[in-house]
């Protein structure tokens, strides 16, 4: 198995995942959603955007210097459309509309990384992102490794999200790679 596959089987785990979180949070009433809980994103809702934002902005910050692979700039095209959502670390409520927006740019966007892991190639995953936003000594890393930061970051959000619907008595087993992410 390349490491290319490896990735995109994460992808795919990562697009499984995010449709049955938000399949259960759509069984939520928009009140129990939108409720405090004392993260930092404060909701389920907005932890399910930062997911979103997360994905979105990784996935733009390696595009860059990715343009010689045409088939992957292009995959990440349709992020532009994509919702600017801000994310209401105040508390703000989303609206029943916007959770339908929500669950739709979150679809969009698990598509878009899919098909972006699916078209790299060659030395695509060595190539070398720029990631001085990060104030890090070093200012570019292996395109690997922000998609490893995808996965990473993703992860980290859902077992959030899965801790608190712990805390509801929600099951929530969506962990495990899916045999079907294994296609």
């Amino acid at each position: 198995m390349t490491l290319q596959e490896s990735f995109l089987i994460f992808a795919k785990h990562n697009a499984e995942s995010n449709a049955a979180v938000a399949a259960l949070l759509d069984k939520l009433s928009t009140e129990e959603r939108e409720k405090e809980r004392g993260s930092f994103y404060h909701s389920l809702s907005n932890l399910l955007l930062h997911i979103i934002g997360g994905t979105v902005f990784l996935c733009e910050t390696t595009k860059s210097v990715l343009s010689k692979n045409n088939a992957a700039v292009k995959a990440l095209d349709t992020l532009a459309a994509v919702p600017k959502f801000s994310e209401e670390r105040d508390g703000t409520s989303f609206t029943d509309a916007r959770w339908q927006e929500l669950k739709k740019a979150l679809d969009t966007t698990d598509k878009a990384y899919c098909a972006f892991v699916q078209a790299l190639g060659g030395d695509d995953l060595q190539a070398q992102a720029d990631v001085a936003f990060l104030k890090w000594d070093k200012p570019t890393v292996p395109v690997a490794f922000m998609l490893q930061q995808i996965v990473t970051h993703n992860e980290h959000h859902r077992g959030q999200i899965s801790q608190i619907l712990d805390e509801l008595k929600i099951d929530n087993n969506y962990s495990g790679i899916a045999a079907s992410a294994l296609k």
